[in-house]
């Protein structure tokens, strides 16, 4: 899927739904937050 089809379908989300991808998203990214280099 393109960013631009993913974004389509975000764009259909009820607000509520958006809201749970961002929380979602987040949790990822830290999970995954050893794998990133962050500035100190």
């Amino acid at each position: 899927m393109t960013p631009a089809q993913l974004i389509k379908e975000i764009d259909k989300l009820a607000l509520s739904e958006k809201l749970l991808l961002v929380e979602d998203i987040w949790d990822s990214i830290t999970r995954s937050n050893s794998e990133l280099p962050l500035p100190e």
